[in-house]
């Protein structure tokens, strides 16, 4: 019997990984069902691509979400999505494959969990970034 199978990647999920490590895409949100499939994608070119990112993060399913700070070399964060009103059930899903996700998505700029998007505004996720990488210009 298989263990877990909702660590299991679909292609599409493994190809959209790719495409945020190779600066095609910005950002990918991931969500967790019979296996990991992906939610939703951020295409390259809006003019503000974190307020996007974070709108598009739903009210009550989690997701796990990597965005590129910097299209020229991979910088991706990785934020664990589970809001306050998500079922208890996908909470614990998605948390359970935490480190299959982090593993995979290696190296990332920073990792972290957010429960409300107030917890994930775009000036102390910034600041984070500049703590670990003093030379990062955020460049839009």
């Amino acid at each position: 019997a298989s263990s877990a199978t909702y660590e299991t990647w679909s292609e599409r999920a493994m190809e959209f990984f790719r495409d945020i490590r190779e600066g095609r895409i910005r950002y990918v949100y991931y969500k967790v069902s019979d296996c990991i499939e992906v939610a939703g994608i951020g295409e390259i070119g809006s003019a503000n691509p974190y307020t996007e990112f974070c709108q598009g993060l739903p009210v009550d399913e989690c997701r796990f979400a990597l965005f590129n700070w910097d299209m020229e070399r991979p910088l991706i964060t990785l934020v664990l999505w589970a809001p306050d009103n998500a079922k208890v059930k996908d909470k614990m899903l998605t948390s359970s494959c935490l480190d299959n996700f982090k593993q995979k998505a290696a190296p990332l700029a920073d990792a972290f969990a957010a429960t409300d998007i107030a917890e994930i505004q775009l000036e102390s996720v910034v600041d984070k970034l500049k703590t670990r990488y003093p030379s990062y210009e955020r460049k839009w």
